[in-house]
Parts: C-alpha cells; structure tokens; sequence
C-alpha cells in the first residue's frame, strides 16, 4: 500500500533528534519542513497547510504544551506530540489540547516513522483492502 506524499511541519528544539526524524519522514517521500522555534512554526502554519504537525515538548522559545494550547484553533492539522517526560499529567494534557498521538522518546526514527505511516493509513479515506486468493 502506498501512502500518497503529506506535508509535515516538525517543531523540534533539539538538533540531534530531529534531524533524524525528518531524515527518515522524507525517505518515506514526505515534505518536512523543520523549525526549532514555536513563533516561527506559527507563521508557517498561517502561511502554509500541513496534514501532521509534530511538536516536541521543548522548544527554543516555548515548551510544546504551550505551542499546542497558543495555536490549537489556528491549525487544522493532526497534532503529534513528542516527550521526554512521559507523566501521565503531560499525557491527559496534551489530549485535552487536542493532540492525537503522544510518544514517549526515546524512540528511533524508524519507529516514528512507522507510527507516522499508520497514522496515515489509519486516516485513509474510503480505503478499500485489495485482496486475492491464493492458488
């Protein structure tokens, strides 16, 4: 099955993690674009639109709880959540703000990008299962 090219938006702080990630995202031909900031992730979302907005829990100017809570009304697009923390407090948080996947990392990018995929086909329209029978 083939998912058709979606257009990400990763908002990460950290160089080490998402280089990788969107490394891996765009091997699997999806369009990533990367920002380490939460005020300039917001001016890409009013400029352009995503199918997945990844945001990580520290940002460089904000933490992630934060960037999701600010820009919940301005982005219409799914919002996956990356954290170090992993509490249950954060958790029922970020499901309040309306995120529809939490990760716990560490998590390599192969693994992210297997969750990213089923989210994609998860959220296929009218998806119809080709199957034939053997023999």
């Amino acid at each position: 099955m083939n998912v058709s090219p979606k257009n990400i938006l990763l908002i990460d702080g950290n160089k080490k993690e998402r280089l990788p990630i969107a490394m891996m995202l765009n091997r699997f031909g999806h369009q990533v674009r990367m920002t380490t900031h939460g005020e300039e992730a917001k001016k890409c979302i009013q400029r352009e639109d995503f199918d997945l907005v990844i945001v990580n829990d520290e940002l460089a100017d904000m933490t992630g709880l934060h960037f999701i809570g600010q820009n919940k009304r301005d982005c219409n697009a799914k919002v996956l959540y990356l954290s170090a923390k992993g509490s249950v407090e954060e958790f029922v948080q970020v499901v309040n703000l309306g995120a529809f996947e939490y990760v716990r990392k560490p998590i390599s990018p192969v693994q992210f990008a297997v969750i990213v995929c089923d989210f994609f086909i998860e959220n296929l329209k009218g998806y119809q299962l080709e199957t034939k029978a053997c023999g």
